[in-house]
Parts: structure tokens; sequence; C-alpha cells
């Protein structure tokens, strides 16, 4: 008992560092940005190492990872960058990756989901509010670190001027991290709004309503509207598919109306808009000139999700043309991490691909990168069947936490980010807690 009770502290701590690490890089110990950084990922191996008593019950995904972390470790240290601290970081997701998502997923309950979807709701409410003070602020405000030099013409703006030239990120060390956080937050303070209403307070879940989609505004990032939008629409299309769309869901709905006419007619509204709408523009006109805005944004999406890594698998480049050896580069070479120690500028900080498909590529070569491609969005994908039955039966955690899952496990999630990658991982594991505990509930 005492055993499983330090675990669970364990993996409680573990989510905390994934959440709250970079106020302590940005505001209180920026001058220990790097190991602070690493201290979730050595939670994670203490968790690893605690959960001991459950390796043996590792399934197929769990070994296949392990295997092929070995291969690709060893292959970089034979043909690659041969460079032994970068390869160690960048074999660590293989190693404490979806072992410790397994992990979480034994050792966790149902009392431990409602904590823990609690605890989500209460620092997304933290974080809207500092977005959407850090949109009104000047960039090189404290509250607005920006991690590296600011152009002095821009420095005294507020990101509401910029067009998202300047994302705030919130209590994150970058905005990247934010689109993530609020998708899941966002599912779970609906969740609690409107299926299960005994566990946060209504007031603080309609405060993390209203901020969270105030923020997302604010956010000046089109992924992090993109989920936003993406999880609202999946939420009711299940809502109506689960015979859930109860009055409850229709009043809110209409209360809905006069606070985003509010909203969308005050000065923060207008300028977080207005600032969206060119940020949407800028980016369709700089990557695909001659379409609309909508055109742009729709192209994106079906690059970002599909064709970049289509390309990368079958015809793989680096971002330089170059084309990648038979075992690739080598294990975390084109991570921030890696690139900094190998201190090589034209591989440093993810200049060999943009997004993992190519990524995973161009370190582990074409054929070993397949491999791990396969093991990475099968992960999820196995359990795309589970979900789709589990519409009408009940079972509304697994389909509140599986968007989550399997976003965080698609290429588009850069794994080379140490806080992305280890936040995937508690995401799967806490998605499989889901399913154990409605299957436990509900049956297979």
């Amino acid at each position: 008992m005492n055993s499983n009770k330090s675990l669970r502290t364990l993996i409680y701590i573990y989510l905390f560092t994934i959440l709250l690490d970079a106020i302590f890089r940005k505001w209180v110990f920026p001058s220990y940005s790097a190991p602070i950084m690493m201290i979730k990922e050595v939670v994670a191996i203490i968790i690893f190492f605690a959960g001991s008593k459950f390796w043996n019950t590792f399934t197929f995904w769990e070994k296949g990872f392990l295997i092929v972390g070995f291969i690709a470790f060893l292959t970089t240290l034979l043909w690659g960058h041969q460079n032994l601290l970068i390869a160690t970081y960048g074999c660590l997701p293989f190693f404490f990756g979806v072992t410790v998502s397994f992990i979480i997923y034994r050792a966790l309950e149902y009392e431990d989901l409602m904590k823990i979807g609690k605890i989500l709701v209460y620092i997304s409410i933290v974080n809207s509010i500092l977005i959407i003070i850090q949109f009104n602020l000047p960039v090189m405000h404290v509250l607005n670190y920006t991690g590296g030099s600011v152009e002095e013409n821009v420095a005294e703006k507020t990101a509401s001027e910029l067009a998202g030239v300047f994302r705030p990120s919130g209590i994150f060390m970058h905005p990247a991290h934010n689109g993530p956080f609020i998708f899941i937050s966002y599912l779970f303070t609906l969740y609690f709004l409107f299926i299960n209403n005994k566990v946060v307070n209504r007031v603080v879940l309609i405060a993390a309503f209203i901020l969270t989609s105030i923020a997302v505004f604010c956010s000046c990032s089109r992924s992090t509207v993109f989920y936003f939008i993406g999880g609202s629409v999946y939420f009711l299309i299940f809502c109506i598919r689960s015979r859930i769309w109860n009055k409850k869901v229709f009043i809110t709905l209409v209360c809905l109306i006069p606070i985003v006419f509010l909203f969308f007619t005050s000065s923060l509204g207008k300028q977080a808009v207005e600032n969206m709408n060119e940020r949407f523009e800028i980016a369709s006109e700089t990557q695909y000139l001659g379409q609309s805005t909508t055109q742009g944004t729709l192209s994106d999406i079906a690059y970002r999700m599909v064709i970049y890594h289509v390309n990368a698998i079958i015809d793989p480049h680096t971002l330089d043309g170059d084309e990648v050896p038979f075992w690739g580069y080598g294990q975390g070479l084109s991570t921030q991490v890696g690139g900094r120690i190998a201190d090589v500028q034209k591989h440093a900080g993810f200049m060999l691909a943009e997004f993992d498909g190519l990524r995973i590529i161009c370190e582990s070569g074409q054929i070993l990168g397949i491999f791990i491609i396969f093991f990475r969005i099968g992960y999820p994908i196995r359990f795309l069947g589970y979900v789709i039955g589990s519409v009408g039966r009940h079972r509304y955690l697994s389909l509140i936490t599986y968007p989550s899952f399997f976003l965080f496990f698609w290429l588009t999630s850069n794994w080379g980010n140490i806080t992305v990658a280890n936040f995937a991982f508690f995401i799967a594991g806490l998605f499989m807690v889901c399913k154990k505990v409605e299957s436990r509930k509900h049956g297979n």
C-alpha cells in the first residue's frame, strides 16, 4: 500500500513539474533554466524504476518502444553523431516515455482522474488570466519573458500590436505548450460543467470557461485557436451522439450570446480579433501565395497534419535539402538541446526538420524511422475502436481525454521539446486510466 501511495505521489509531482517548471525557469531561477527543465525527466525516470513491479506486464507497444530506442541508441553511437550525451538525451522518450504512461495507467484510479482534472481546470484559470495580461503588456515586460533578443522597434510594443509576431505564453515557456494544455483543460472544464458537476464548483467552471475563451483569442496563436474550436465542435458532437444534449448545454449556449457580444465589442475583444485576423492573413500570404486566408489556413492544416509527414517518409531531406544518411544523423541532434550541445550551426535547434515526421527520419534514417513512426502513431490509434464504441455508452472520460492523447502522439507534436514529450506521456497514461475505470464500471 505504501509503495502504491509513494508512486501516486511521484505521479502528481510529475504533473506539476510539467505544468509549472516554466514559472521557475522564466521568473524565479532563470539562470538555472536548463537544469530545471530536466527535473521533469528525472521524475519520469524515478517513476519508471519505482514502478518496476509493472515491468513484466508491459505490452507489445511498451516493449516495442524500448527495443527501437535501444537500436536507435546503438546506431547513433556507431554511425550517427556519436555523442553519448546527445544520444542519451534523444533516446529518453523511448526508455522513459510510454513505459511511464503504462505505469501511470496501472497506478492511478478514478479518484485520481477527478483530482487531476480539477488541477487542470484551476491552473487553466491562472494561465488564461496571465495570457490576457501579457497580451496588453510590452513585449519586454517582466511578465512577457521572451526567451531571446527582441528588435528595438518591437521591444516596447504589446502583443496586441504585433499580429502574432510575439505570442503570449502564459505560465509556459513557449506558446507551443499552450495549445495542448488549453485543449485538455478546456475539455475537462466542459466535462465537469455539463456531465459531472459534483467535483468542481460551478462558479469556478464558468470562470474557467469564459477566461479560456478570451485567452484563446489573446494567444495570437493559430494552433491554439484550432485546438479550441476543434475541442468545442468535438464536445458538441459527442454530446449529441451520446444523448446528453440537455437543457444545461442549451442554456449555456444561449447565455454565451451576450457574453460573446460584450467581448467582441470591447476594446480588448476588438484588439484580439483584429490581431488574430491579421495573424491568419499574414501566415496565409507568406506560406500560400495566391490563396485566400481560408484556403491558406485549410492548406496549412492539411500540410501540417498529413502532407509534410508523408513527404518525409517517401522522400526525406533536411530543411537544407540534404539527403538523410541510411542510419540518420543520430538521436537528439535535431532538438534545441542536442543542437546546442553539438554546437553545429547547420543542425542546431530543429534545423533538420520542423515537425516530427521528418525529425524522426532525419535522426533515425528511413527504415528505422518508419518503425519508430509506426510505434508512435500506433500507440493511440489502437484505442480508436474503443473510443468510437464509447459513444452512447457513458464512457465520457475516455471521450474527453482521447483527442489530446491522439494529437500529442501525432507527428505534428514535437517530442524534441521535453515539455511536450512528457505531457504527451502523462496524457497517454491518463487516457488509459480512464479506459480502465470505465471498462471496470461499464464493461468492455
